[in-house]
């Protein structure tokens, strides 16, 4: 209990240092920034004020000695019995006794004893502290009840206008919470009660139609953003630190500051107008302010009044480096301040273990984590100062030629009691110690460590030194073999005891991929397991699969259906840098046997083939190959779904929640579903594209619309930015060779002529084969200005190259794409925007084009080269001439990875745009990994959600043309062709969202 409120008190003087000029500053914030800066600072504190825990793991730099006296009592106790033994005289020398006598006992009773009896004033306060606690929460939960009971008890049904009212304005501000409304006579204004079942309670006066939306609409809000728990927290906070000033004042402050939030939110979409009316409501329900805790009240006292008629027409700043500094501020003091016991003002020793007792605990404390891979031990809390430890880590790892290298670790390390200690394996170390198996080792050309010990010494009054040794080798080779288990499949798979906390499984519907947990570029795949149609397995590898397939094979199990089996890497699957532990897991996870493999007999999932027709985040509606549509329910929001990426490239298994996205605009592919016992999906699968009939010739650069060289008589083709290229029609492979200007070629031919694809690094057709449109024909090569496909179209009327862009091309949805390829001289455009700005270098000109106004968009950095902000331009199109119509800033949310901003360019259309950094993303998994391009898409708040989707490339910019009634723009969802996925809110927190 001592230690509990030696945290509070800390916590409490921390915070007052925060709080202190944050409450004699807070008028002054909230005339300079918006209501929900101190709303978020005031929670923030709160919540640190009733978590009273150590957020620095060092040492504080202040320590605050709180002495601790001892009180004693005499307290008289009974004094114990003492016996006294008689003693009888001696027979003579040859006498026999002729009965055995023993000693009789006899009992004394001496007088009663006085022992005192001591309690500390540590003791006390925190007796006192509870108490203050206890009285503090219990007499406003008394008061709150007694108050609803007097409230409530007379009060009557709402008129039905007024529930009406009520019930719409929920709609509209989409809560999906009970709330009750009733009227009472107790009540001068409305106000809302009650964390649990919370009720409005509007006064039984007439209230005009204008002023019953505004109150009302304004508890609503209240109930929407939760301000009662919010209320709740302080409250909370208030009686935790009871004995703190400072803490009732922020209290206080809080509940006049959440007002002003509520308010702003409802004027949020007001003008003037609705503004002054909302001030004249404020006026009209001036009463008294106070309420009984777990209340809103809209009704305020005259100086709460003041402020908010006053906020309704400031214009104010986010204040988030003001929320940054005050957290950081919060974060600092809280690690720097301690609060520490001691007796009478001394520093007592504070061991409770004697020297063999600490070097025992040190001893028990070493642990092998097979999750993490990690070895750890803990210096004993028990045993002080910290300083007396000597510890010393130490190996020896043999090397090739013979030769051998002492290994030492921690050395130079200042022991802190009760700290815990990571000796820092190398995870080829940790593998190799596991292995066991020297000859294995030796054949990898792996070393292994054949010496790990950890000796420990400590003074001893008695006998000089205490000391201990530990081989730490038996102690990481002492873990349960690791194992994966499926149970979708009903399978276990056991793993080499060095896999243990190595290795992550990417899990397919039907497959599952082992890799090296910390895997580089390189990929580190180990080996891959796979379940098929027994029948087709065979036929396709002649009846004979371990001795057909390329690499290494080996089935693992087979029923009369099904067959199990596992194949590993053919190729390089490391680098330099973590060589030796793939090796080391290679080594053994390539003696896997059948005996490692165990069916637990559940009945595997059920195949359908066929057509996705639709989907949602709980459903699917599926057509099997007889015509039958059904709707299947999810068994898991993130089964796992492989995607094959235009008909080419297979990324990892995505969960389904993120492959809806992907999934858009393929739902002619062919596809299986895997089902459960309980016809609930638990797998999808694209096994083949389906043939499309396209109105028009399919555009060969998927989702790229930008020409880097227009057709002349000099260029008798067309240059387009792109990743890959796609055939843009039905045909014929008729030709592929080198060209001394365009570098590798393909020509497909059809009926109206041909297609010639150039600037290609990569050719995945032959010669004599035949293409659909859509089939990926190769990978371009990388220029001077990236990666540009030469397109050139021969008709076969003329046998003459003529303007690609004369035909009609369609995108991936059938729709014309020859509208996007409008080309703007921009070139005056951005010399008028570099005269009027200082430091800043344009990176980027997109054209954009609108029914009547031009649009550009300039991406600019700072002048030093690190990323700034993004200018948000649009310019007029007038005459043929460029020119500033008008420009806007965006908040400061770029990063080295993304950059994206919203501009509202009128009523009915607003412009998503932003940047993609470089062509690697990380997974928060995993290390990073290259992309080409990724799908944006677009999500806004509404109901159902508005969602608009585009494509970007590496280092490329994206944009978006949003209608205005969907906005505003909620969140960025990214798909890169790597299969990494993420939200713009996993990188800032807040949602990217402008009225």
């Amino acid at each position: 209990m001592e230690d509990l409120l030696l945290r509070v008190l800390t916590v409490s003087a921390a915070c007052s240092a925060v709080l202190l000029p944050l409450l004699l500053l807070a008028r002054r914030i909230r005339h300079r920034y918006a209501a929900p800066t101190l709303y978020v600072l005031f929670l923030l504190l709160a919540l640190r004020l009733v978590l009273p825990v150590q957020l620095s793991r060092s040492a504080p730099a202040v320590t605050v000695e709180v002495p601790s006296y001892s009180i004693s009592a005499p307290v008289q106790r009974p004094a114990p019995v003492q016996s006294q033994v008689s003693t009888l005289p001696q027979q003579p020398a040859g006498q026999t006794a002729l009965t055995p006598v023993e000693p009789l006992p006899q009992q004394t009773q001496t007088a009663p004893e006085t022992e005192p009896v001591t309690i500390h004033s540590t003791q006390l306060l925190a007796i006192l502290w509870l108490a203050g606690a206890g009285v503090f929460l219990a007499f406003h939960c008394i008061s709150y009840l007694l108050a609803r009971r007097r409230l409530l008890r007379l009060a009557l049904p709402p008129a039905p206008e007024q529930a009406d009212k009520c019930s719409s304005l929920r709609q509209e501000l989409h809560i999906r919470r009970s709330v009750g409304l009733m009227r009472s006579a107790a009540v001068s204004s409305p106000m809302m009660l009650g964390l649990v079942r919370p009720v409005i309670l509007l006064p039984t006066r007439d209230l005009a139609d204008n002023e019953l939306d505004l109150t009302l609409r304004h508890e609503l809000l209240h109930l929407k953003r939760r301000d009662v728990a919010y209320k709740a927290v302080m409250l909370l906070a208030n009686a935790v630190h009871w004995f703190n000033p400072l803490v009732w004042w922020m209290a206080r402050e809080a509940g006049r500051n959440l007002e002003l939030c509520c308010d702003e939110a409802v004027i949020r979409s007001l003008n003037g107008g609705g503004r002054r009316a909302y001030g004249q409501v404020l006026l009209q329900a001036a009463a008294d302010a106070s309420g009984p805790a777990l209340s809103t009240r809209f009704g305020s006292g005259k100086g709460q009044l003041k402020d908010r008629l006053g906020n309704l027409f400031l214009k104010k700043r986010r204040g988030i480096p003001l929320l940054c500094c005050a957290l950081a501020l919060v974060l600092a003091l809280g690690g720097l301040v301690a609060c520490e016991q001691v007796d009478g003002g001394e520093t007592p020793s504070g061991n409770t273990l004697t020297a063999q007792e600490a070097l025992d605990a040190l001893t028990e404390s070493i642990a092998f984590d097979p999750d993490t891979a990690t070895l750890t031990f803990t210096v004993p809390a028990g045993y002080a100062p910290a300083s007396d430890w000597s510890i010393h880590i130490a190996g020896r790892q043999e090397m090739e030629g013979g030769s051998g290298m002492s290994l030492h670790f921690l050395d130079g390390t200042d022991w802190e009691a009760g700290e815990t200690y990571t000796i820092p394996l190398t995870d080829a170390q940790i593998a190799a110690i596991r292995t066991q198996d020297e000859e294995l080792l030796a054949s990898r050309g792996l070393s292994s460590v054949t010496e790990l010990t950890l000796d420990a010494a400590l003074p001893d009054p008695e006998n000089g030194e205490r000391s201990i040794t530990v081989d730490l080798l038996p102690v990481v080779r002492t873990v349960a073999n690791p194992s994966y288990t499926s149970q979708v499949w009903g399978f276990t798979l056991q793993l080499p005891e060095n896999w243990a906390g190595l290795y992550e499984v990417a899990e397919g519907p039907d497959s599952w991929g082992f890799y090296l947990k910390n895997r580089d570029e390189m990929g580190g795949w180990l080996l891959s397991v796979y379940t098929e149609d027994r029948d087709a397995f065979y036929e396709a590898w002649g009846g004979d699969p371990e001795g057909a397939y390329p690499s290494q094979m080996e089935i693992l199990a087979e029923t009369e259906d099904t067959v199990f089996y596992a194949t590993y890497a053919s190729d390089v699957q490391f680098s330099e840098a973590n060589q030796d532990e793939y090796q080391a897991l290679d080594a053994t996870g390539r003696q896997l046997t059948p005996e490692d493999f165990t069916l637990s007999g559940a009945p595997f999932p059920t195949r359908l083939t066929g057509q996705v027709v639709s989907f949602s985040d709980s459903s699917l509606t599926f057509r099997t190959a007889d015509g039958s549509e059904r709707t299947y329910a999810l068994s898991d929001p993130d089964f796992p779904v492989n995607l094959f990426m235009h008909g080419f490239e297979q990324i990892s298994p995505l969960p389904y929640s993120a492959a809806m996205v992907s999934l858009e605009g393929r739902l002619n592919s062919g596809y299986t579903l895997y089902l459960d016992g309980d016809e609930q999906v638990v797998g999808l699968t694209e096994s083949a594209r389906q043939p499309i009939t396209y109105s028009g010739y399919l555009w060969p650069a998927i989702s790229h619309y930008q020409i880097a060289r227009p057709f002349s008589q000099d260029h008798p083709g067309v240059d387009i930015v792109a990743v890959a290229v796609a055939s843009v029609c039905s045909g014929t492979v008729t030709e592929t060779g080198t060209d001394p200007q365009y570098g590798n070629y393909i020509l497909v031919s059809c009926e109206e002529g041909s297609f010639r694809y150039a600037n290609l690094s990569e050719l995945y057709v032959t010669v004599g084969e035949q293409v659909e449109p859509g089939d990926m024909l190769g990978r371009l090569a990388e220029g001077a200005e990236g990666k540009v496909l030469h397109l050139e179209w021969i008709p076969a009327r003329t046998g003459q190259p003529e303007d690609p862009l004369s035909l009609t091309f369609v995108d991936e949805d059938n729709f014309p794409v020859n509208d996007r390829l409008t080309d703007f001289p921009v070139d005056k455009a951005v010399d008028a925007f570099l005269a009027t700005e200082d430091g800043y270098e344009v990176v980027v000109a997109t054209p954009y084009e609108s029914p009547e106004i031009s649009y550009l968009i300039i991406g600019s950095w700072t002048g030093n080269g690190e990323v700034g902000y993004a200018a948000r331009l649009a310019w007029r199109n007038e005459d043929g001439t460029w020119r500033l119509s008008e420009r806007g800033t965006c908040p400061p949310l770029m990063s080295p990875r993304v950059t994206a901003g919203v501009l509202r360019y009128d009523e009915e259309n607003a412009l998503v745009f932003g940047f993609l950094g470089s062509s690697t993303w990380t997974d928060f998994d995993g290390p990073d990994v290259p992309y080409n391009t990724a799908e944006i898409t677009v999500q806004t708040a509404g109901e159902p959600p508005y969602t608009l989707r585009t494509s970007a490339a590496a280092n490329g910019w994206f944009a978006l043309n949003v209608p205005a009634e969907v906005l505003p723009v909620e969140d960025l969802l990214f798909s890169m062709d790597n299969g990494v996925s993420f939200r713009y809110s996993d990188f800032f927190g807040d949602a990217l969202s402008q009225e």
